[in-house]
């Protein structure tokens, strides 16, 4: 029983790695949000409508899940703002399917102009846990209004508002869209970049490190790509403050490209696999 208990927990610990490693590893600093305007933002997006990335989850030499990123083909107007709507999508794989059944849901409409959420949502089902959340975020008057489904009954619960002072709030998926559109070049090693995040009920003001640069392997190629390592808070599952890296492709794609975590239960890992419909592809070297 023993066994069973703590592979279930590995096994959600690894389909929310991907999802927890974008909040962490946000490195939005505050004088690119405040101080670019909404067009030059847009005139770096590297992403487009219709994309969609595919990624594996690792603990140890083992495959245990897979992810999806999706920007749907479409716009969306939300509030008569025109905006993207990205899920990614996470599940266990193979023989991992036979200890937990994860399917894991993380969702957002995302400002068009300055990439900011206005919707977002978690559904998730891990093992015996269900989970059906939806944020609205009011980025003018610094609250997020929080609405969970009771499971027992199924209907809405009462809505919890959380209030920020910050200029701006990012979720894990607007946090990775604007991760995507930074530039590195001028940033040295050991650089400390800032970002504000909130997630569930708590707001985040999380620092990365900026290590350079380094050619990444992955299933698809070797890639140039810059290195980003998330100063951890004390928590019970990264061993150290240093115990997640993740790579950045250096060329125009920007596309996030390998995580590694150092866990007090072992290593684990997500990599990219495919990508469809990119406007710009990852550029591969020897």
């Amino acid at each position: 029983m023993k066994i069973n208990k703590e592979a279930m927990f590995i096994l959600q610990i690894l389909s929310s790695l991907l999802f927890f490693t974008n909040l962490v590893s946000q490195p939005v600093t505050d004088f690119s949000m405040e101080n670019n305007s909404s067009d030059e933002i847009k005139n770096t997006y590297p992403f487009d409508l219709g994309e969609k990335l595919y990624y594996k989850m690792n603990y140890s030499i083992f495959t245990v899940g897979k992810a999806e990123v999706r920007i749907y083909p479409v716009e969306y107007t939300i509030s008569k703002t025109d905006c993207y709507k990205i899920d990614i999508y996470g599940q266990t794989a193979g023989a991992a399917k036979l200890i937990s059944r994860v399917n894991d849901n993380f969702g957002a409409y995302i400002n068009k102009d300055n990439l900011l959420p206005l919707k977002s949502w978690r559904i998730l089902e891990e093992g015996r846990y269900r989970l059906k959340e939806y944020s609205d975020f009011d980025q003018e008057n610094g609250e997020v209004n929080v609405r969970k489904i009771n499971n027992e009954t199924g209907n809405m619960e009462e809505p919890k508002v959380y209030e920020f002072n910050e200029p701006y709030m990012l979720d894990l998926i607007s946090g990775l869209a604007y991760l995507r559109t930074l530039d590195f070049t001028e940033n040295k090693i050991g650089d400390t970049l800032t970002f504000n995040g909130f997630l569930e009920d708590t707001f985040y003001k999380l620092k990365v490190l900026y290590m350079g640069k380094e050619k990444v392997k992955t299933k698809l190629g070797k890639i140039q790509a810059h290195k980003l390592v998330p100063i951890m808070p004390d928590n019970k599952l990264f061993a150290g403050e240093n115990s997640i890296t993740a790579w950045i492709a250096m060329d125009e794609s920007k596309v996030p490209l390998k995580i590694e975590a150092n866990m007090f239960i072992g290593k684990a890992g997500v990599e990219i696999t495919g990508f469809e419909g990119m406007k710009y592809s990852p550029k591969f070297v020897e």
